[in-house]
């Protein structure tokens, strides 16, 4: 009698934690579909179009609140103004800073009103993609592409899924002009992401911020540089001002020698990548844009240790930019040693964002 009570209740249990652990992760699965932080699944209740002319005839800027919709779903929409502008950035969030718009401009020997099309972790897709739109908004122009260590390597982001019909529209179309077959590439599984713990995080604090303060509105805005205000700030080229609390935050932030992995780990600038990368920038130089490479640096601290995957990942990708460069003939600005600038310490916000200042003063040396 006890063996069978004590099978009864053992399998009891097991169905009960199976239960609960389903319940739990369909309540992750709902809450991220709906909260949506990327805005992969239900865009956003503001339209990203409405906010990128509301933001380039601002005049200071607009509130940027964390989760009022995916940067990508912006920049898709700046695109369509890009026949305004005489440069365009494009390039992960080390390149939000560059504006010809703030206190601090940067790439004055080259711009005189740019716009940044920055997203977080951009990737070779979003290289791809949004080059593309722009050149379809307008050619002939000096195309600024902020090339991470990760850059040049398939896969390292998979947040461009959200623009997924136009990548695959524009590395077919760039990649079959230069006389190379299209291989399709496997998208990314939007149906685990929903279970992703990222994700998952993201979600929860957008779901506070809006249980706290209400829904998202546009609103424009004049923020301080350096202290910031409460939610960050698009400026009217597209770039970026953190908030005060990450601003605060940032400024009392230890970095560790090497720095923290961020798409560093794996292979960087494999063989693939670089060999489309060329065709891509061979497309560019066909079609009347002008490429330039530009690196940013990384804070002193993380190249005090030698045997990083950050350190590793910057020097292997900065000889495969100086080569393609080389033997394309295109520009490079930038490095990612902070020192051939004179990049100090404090000129950072952590160990791989560099500050306005900083970033001024890439211009001044080019390769």
């Amino acid at each position: 009698m006890n063996f069978y009570t004590s099978s009864f209740s053992f399998s009891s249990y097991l169905k009960l934690v199976f239960i609960a652990t389903l319940s739990i992760l369909f309540s992750v699965a709902v809450m991220n579909y709906f909260i949506d932080p990327a805005g992969i699944y239900t865009g956003s209740n503001i339209s990203p179009d409405a906010y990128a002319e509301r933001l380039i005839t601002s005049k200071s800027g607009l509130a940027w609140p964390e989760g009022i919709f995916s940067d990508r779903d912006l920049a898709k929409s700046l695109s369509r103004h890009t026949d305004k502008y005489d440069c365009i950035v494009i390039g992960s969030s080390h390149i939000m800073q560059i504006s010809s718009h703030r206190q601090t401009q940067s790439l004055k020997n080259d711009c005189t009103n740019l716009i940044n099309l920055g997203v977080s972790g951009a990737s070779l897709e979003d290289h791809f993609t949004l080059a593309y739109l722009t050149y379809l908004a307008s050619s002939k122009k000096k195309l600024f592409l902020g090339i991470d260590p990760w850059t040049i390597t398939h896969g390292k982001d998979k947040r461009w899924i959200i623009y997924r019909t136009e990548y695959f529209s524009a590395r077919s179309k760039i990649l079959s002009e230069v006389g190379q077959e299209s291989t399709p590439e496997v998208e990314p599984n939007k149906l685990k992401n929903l279970i992703n713990f990222e994700y998952t995080i993201r979600s929860l604090k957008d779901l506070q911020r809006i249980l706290t303060k209400g829904p998202f509105k546009i609103q424009e805005v004049k923020a301080v540089e350096e202290v910031g205000i409460d939610d960050p700030v698009k400026l009217p080229d597209g770039s970026l001002i953190y908030s005060s609390s990450y601003l605060r935050n940032a400024s009392h932030t230890d970095i560790p020698e090497g720095g923290s992995p961020y798409g560093t780990d794996g292979e960087v600038s494999s063989k693939e990548g670089i060999r489309e990368y060329k065709k891509f920038l061979t497309w560019l130089q066909k079609n009347d844009v002008v490429p330039i490479l530009l690196m940013t640096p990384y804070h002193p601290n993380v190249w005090r240790d030698p045997d990083s995957l950050n350190v590793y990942a910057m020097k292997k990708t900065e000889a495969v930019v100086l080569q393609m460069a080389k033997e394309l003939g295109i520009k490079v600005i930038g490095s990612y040693k902070p020192e051939i600038f004179g990049c100090n310490s404090d000129e950072f916000y952590d160990f791989m964002h560099a500050k306005a200042a900083c970033l001024a003063r890439l211009g001044e040396r080019n390769f």
